[in-house]
């Protein structure tokens, strides 16, 4: 007991004798001379890209919103429809539109909820959000001399027309088309999409022109065929199921590997 009492006098004394040691040091009081600077980023190297509003892009005769400038798009809340008019117009190429989860509402007598205008564009890309109850297209990127872009992360439902239309050689990625009044997805020459799922269509689940590529994606219950492509597609791992007409079909040359129907 003598012993057990004797060490712990001696730590105590060793853990006082360090404390001792521990000197705080600390910078100088008075600040340096001259006026004090901001250390913050600018607005443009924290949010580069432009937002979507009434004063940045200013609407038209036929939209509420219209980009005329290249660069990098995104919304700040849903869109709420006006009938006669486009919710978002595009009239330049190189522009990518985020719609950052937002919701774009349409009303009785819209028109598209995204759409382009324009000749010659290419480079246009629409991504992440929603885009209902539109009175014609939901995303309408399907002007003949509309080359590349992609369309990522779009729900298109209740449109007047089709859901998501695009030209030639467009990627569409993780998107849903339902219960729109044409096809679900209208996808033109050379296109590609993946993991796209169509239902309740009152036209064909997919529409694809020649040369398309169809990965992953499903049809259900719409009310043509579930898959309608052009000569010369490939579609792999897809599945269509009670759509009224077809699950797949197809014309010359195309090759269907591990689908189901």
């Amino acid at each position: 007991m003598n012993n057990r009492r004797s060490g712990l006098v001696v730590a105590a004394s060793l853990l006082v004798g360090i404390t001792g040691l521990i000197v705080a040091v600390a910078g100088p009081i008075d600040p340096p001379p001259g006026p004090v600077g901001s250390t913050n980023k600018p607005l443009a190297d924290i949010e580069p890209r432009t937002a979507i509003n009434a004063t940045n892009t200013p609407g038209g005769s036929f939209s509420l919103f219209r980009i005329t400038q290249p660069g990098s798009y995104y919304l700040t809340g849903n869109i709420t429809g006006v009938s006669g008019r486009h919710g978002i117009e595009i009239v330049a190429s190189g522009v990518t539109v985020d719609l950052c989860g937002f919701d774009l509402v349409g009303v009785a007598g819209s028109l598209d909820g995204v759409t382009a205008a324009g000749s010659n564009l290419d480079s246009l890309s629409v991504l992440n959000g929603s885009v209902r109850n539109w009175g014609q297209e939901g995303v309408d990127l399907g002007r003949s001399d509309i080359v590349g872009g992609r369309v990522q992360g779009v729900t298109a439902r209740d449109n007047g027309s089709h859901g998501i239309v695009v030209e030639s050689g467009v990627t569409v990625s993780e998107c849903g088309a339902h219960s729109n009044g044409a096809d679900g997805f209208n996808a033109g020459f050379g296109s590609t999409l993946a993991n796209c799922a169509a239902r309740g269509n009152t036209a064909n689940g997919f529409n694809v022109a020649a040369g398309c590529v169809v990965t992953a994606c499903s049809a259900a219950e719409n009310r043509a065929n579930g898959f309608n492509a052009a000569s010369n597609c490939t579609l792999s791992n897809c599945n269509a199921q009670t759509n009224t007409l077809n699950g797949f079909k197809a014309d010359d040359a195309c090759v269907i590997t591990s689908c189901t129907a």
